[in-house]
């Protein structure tokens, strides 16, 4: 066998954790001719935008000139909880616990440089023009072939929300005027139902009469305006025993 030796031309690069993060979500805005099985109700279609929804599907659209994209999350609760992690197997559970998340939503407005012009395109975010705590989780990405943004676009206003966007004020944009909505307006929990056989029921029971059930309280602390390279000493909380460990976020700051 003879080894052939070649040279391969790279024409384009593809962006694999993007492609990972576009691949969730089913475009429901082409046309029959491109693609064909999405979209408005067809002859060719297979699903619409009603049945992805119907079936908690993310799936991207657009709607009155605004690009739109509805995801869904799916939280299990020993992730949240290690006490439901270590349950096991009851007949009967009496708990009076309350859940409460903090989700990083807001807006932000991207000042697009050198509009005209794609290959020296630069975007500027500032604090002024950001609504997120800290960190932005929405990536505003330029696409160069101009497919997707115009070249003569000067701002790009973006936003993470829940259920539906609020009145927005940036670059003349108002995002609530979309009249997007989730088709999932609620929380909704889940459990399974497992029947065991008398015999098994009744030496599961005997084994397991006696659980121990751990349960841990996580307390937050922000502390801003850290002066760089200075020294930083707080008392975090001193009512804290048998604590499991410390998780230390730094932010940087925006100057």
């Amino acid at each position: 066998m003879r080894k052939r030796k070649g040279r391969h031309t790279i024409n384009n690069i593809a962006n694999t954790a993007l492609q990972h993060k576009l691949s969730r979500y089913v475009d429901t805005n082409s046309s029959v001719v491109n693609n064909g099985i999405y979209g408005a109700a067809t002859s060719n279609t297979l699903m619409t935008a009603t049945n992805l929804a119907a079936e908690f599907r993310p799936y991207y659209e657009v709607k009155s000139n605004y690009m739109i994209w509805y995801d869904y999350a799916v939280i299990k609760l020993n992730h949240l909880f290690e006490s439901m992690d270590h349950i096991g197997l009851t007949q009967k559970l009496d708990a009076d616990a309350s859940l409460r998340l903090w989700l990083n939503c807001g807006t932000v407005n991207v000042t697009v440089g050198s509009a005209g012009t794609p290959a020296n395109m630069t975007y500027n975010i500032t604090p002024a023009n950001n609504t997120f705590s800290n960190t932005c989780p929405s990536l505003v990405n330029y696409e160069a072939s101009n497919r997707i943004v115009p070249t003569a676009t000067t701002a790009i206003v973006a936003g993470v929300y829940v259920a539906r966007p609020p009145v927005t004020n940036f670059a003349g944009m108002n995002l609530f005027l979309a009249n997007a909505a989730h088709p999932l307006q609620n929380c909704r929990l889940y459990y399974s139902q497992i029947q065991m056989e008398p015999q098994h029921a009744i030496t599961y029971n005997n084994s397991n009469t006696n659980k121990k059930v751990i349960y841990r309280t996580f307390v937050t602390n922000n502390y801003p305006s850290v002066a760089a390279g200075g020294n930083f000493n707080q008392l975090i909380n001193s009512g804290i025993v048998h604590h499991t460990g410390v998780l230390i976020v730094p932010f940087l700051g925006v100057q």
